[in-house]
């Protein structure tokens, strides 16, 4: 007998019942099927709910959409749109396309490294297969029904064949490892936090008066450190416990959601984490625009009238929180607050316009430009920055935003372990030229010699940049000369070798890094190689911060405000700072004018 998860006894209690056509496929696969096969019930992907996947170790898996539909009320036109026949209504959810779609998800987002394989070698493609089922037709009918319809590679059955599923996989692959398998599954399984999983942080008496979950709107800024996001974590979970329902978080930064995971992963009540959507704005809005039949193109992300005409069949959420809001257009918050925020709903904004990276709108008192009127509550205690590194912050802050921003007056008191004495080492270097492609080797050795004086684990040391080239570089010199293991948040050297002269390079690429990044875990072990873009939002006790001479010379990140990007590189770092200056004279200018704070050295 197969293994369900959740178990039928769970299944049957669900608030939202499972459809006949649901249950019916259930029973029969659990009947048919032996245990080394594993089904699994509307499993929840970070939003994205298919109907059934079944997963076989050794040989992969089936993703299944189930319809309780007769066939003879639809119609389909030339395109593949859908319609009901009675009003002509066209219907949002094409189940190809759906299916398909969910597939597709898993290799684009959900498991780790398999975008790449499937790249490199296409036979990856077909470890994931996907199939319809149709409750309330025969086989035959449902594929007379779509027999102008591409089901090349989609698995269509009826009520009369539904124990056919049991024919799809059959067939071991070798590619189909156990780590892939481990990972799937890992995905797919129903995910339940409990009290004991947490390690609540110790909030300050402002901190506390901000984590009471009320359906206002609000918005909060905080000096670097000052723990906006340990706020954002506890009243997330507060809103789910005072309203019952689904919780919603964004970002703009995609490797940000899996810190703002972590940090709600911290929270020591009980939930199921099917309640909270954690997704970076253009995910949403495209999953979104999927789920509705709607086209997207690269207006669509501005576009204030985007849902138009499909308001009342968006399903709204009880509390959304926006993370680092000083990344998101105006019109961004438009949308999300008028089609997906319950009336009556809790819509709280955090962030700090000093990380103003992308240069969007400010308002006259030069804070960030949102949706709410009124002031903003305020965090002015950091707890990441050490004493010195606050000095660089705050001079920082004096040379380059003092016409620019309201300057932060960052409050140390609470960390008065954290003294001149604490053992933080600042190191700053100024190379004069730039690096030829043949003295990368050398340059990596001599950095690794900065890096021994450190002490560091590799858990915890990190290297930030704006260039991908000397990244991917670096990282290659990592794993093939040192023979340690990374985490980076771009594709490796031998991956861009492979596909660099690909006709659909630039695409291929993109769809890696933001893979890449949607994976990008800190507590893996291994040393991180990040560009300062991806690592927004995070922190970590010792970091090497490369300044280039063209500092928005990059091969995929949008063009940003070069000072706010040092500026939030520099304070990512907790403890050890290591400044590597490749040829940029005006941040020379500055870190030679502040150069009794650091070990300093022109080369």
């Amino acid at each position: 007998m197969a293994i369900l998860y959740p178990e039928m006894e769970v299944v049957e209690q669900l608030k939202v019942k499972p459809t006949d056509g649901e249950m019916s496929l259930l029973k029969i696969l659990q009947l048919i099927l032996d245990d080394s096969y594993e089904v699994f019930f509307q499993p929840f992907l970070n939003g994205e709910r298919p109907d059934i996947v079944v997963l076989r170790k050794n040989y992969g898996a089936v993703i299944i959409e189930v319809k309780d539909w007769e066939l003879g009320s639809y119609r389909i036109d030339k395109s593949g749109q859908w319609y009901v026949k009675k009003d002509n209504g066209p219907i949002k959810d094409c189940p190809l396309k759906q299916v398909v779609n969910y597939k597709n998800s898993m290799y684009d987002w959900h498991i780790e490294g398999l975008l790449e394989q499937k790249i490199l070698n296409k036979k990856y493609y077909g470890l994931i297969k996907c199939g319809v089922y149709f409750h309330k037709e025969l086989e035959v009918n449902a594929k007379n029904f779509l027999i102008e319809q591409d089901t090349k590679f989609i698995h269509i059955w009826g009520r009369d064949t539904s124990n056919k599923v049991s024919n799809v996989l059959v067939k071991e692959s070798s590619l189909f490892t156990d780590e892939l398998y481990e990972k799937i599954k890992s995905c797919l399984m129903p995910s339940f936090h409990d009290l004991e999983s947490g390690k609540e942080p110790i909030y300050n008496k402002k901190q506390k008066q901000l984590l009471q979950s009320s359906s206002k709107h609000q918005k909060i800024k905080g000096v670097a450190g000052s723990g906006k996001t340990l706020v954002l974590a506890r009243r997330c979970v507060n809103a789910y416990k005072r309203t019952g329902g689904r919780v919603l978080v964004l970002t703009f930064n995609i490797t940000l959601r899996n810190y703002i995971k972590d940090r709600i992963s911290d929270v020591r009540e009980d939930f199921d984490w099917s309640n909270f959507e954690i997704k970076h704005y253009h995910l949403f809005i495209s999953s979104k625009c999927k789920e509705h039949g709607i086209k997207v193109t690269l207006g669509s992300f501005e576009d204030t009238g985007l849902f138009s005409g499909v308001e009342r069949r968006i399903e709204k959420y009880s509390a959304i929180f926006i993370d680092e809001i000083q990344d998101f257009k105006f019109e961004w918050q438009q949308i999300i607050k008028k089609y997906f925020l319950e009336e009556g709903g809790e819509f709280v904004l955090l962030g700090d316009e000093k990380q103003n990276i992308y240069n969007r709108e400010l308002e006259e008192d030069k804070k960030v430009k949102t949706t709410i009127s009124g002031a903003w509550n305020q965090l002015n205690t950091s707890y990441r920055l050490t004493s010195r590194i606050s000095d660089v912050a705050i001079e920082f802050q004096k040379h380059f935003f003092k016409e620019k921003y309201e300057l932060d007056n960052i409050d140390l008191q609470e960390q008065l372990q954290l003294t001149l004495d604490d053992g933080t080492q600042l190191h700053y270097y100024f190379i004069k030229k730039s690096l030829e492609h043949e003295t990368y080797i050398e340059f990596f050795k001599s950095v690794y010699n900065i890096i021994e004086k450190l002490d560091a684990h590799r858990n915890d040391l990190c290297f930030l940049g704006t260039q991908i080239e000397l990244l991917r570089e670096l990282d290659y010199y990592i794993r093939l000369y040192r023979k340690e293991k990374t985490t980076r948040t771009f594709e490796s050297k031998e991956v861009y070798e492979q596909i660099k002269e690909h006709n659909d390079c630039k695409r291929q690429l993109e769809k890696l890094r933001r893979e890449r990044k949607y994976n990008f875990w800190m507590n893996g072990g291994t040393t991180k190689v990040a560009t300062i873009h991806s690592f927004k939002g995070w922190e970590i006790n010792n970091l090497v911060l490369f300044v280039a001479e063209d500092i928005n010379k990059s091969e995929d990140e949008e063009k940003v405000a070069v000072e706010e990007l040092i500026y939030t590189g520099i304070t990512r770092c907790r403890k050890n700072l290591i400044i590597i200056n490749i040829g940029n004279k005006e941040m020379q200018r500055f870190f030679s004018s502040i150069k009794e704070q650091f070990d300093y050295y022109y080369i």
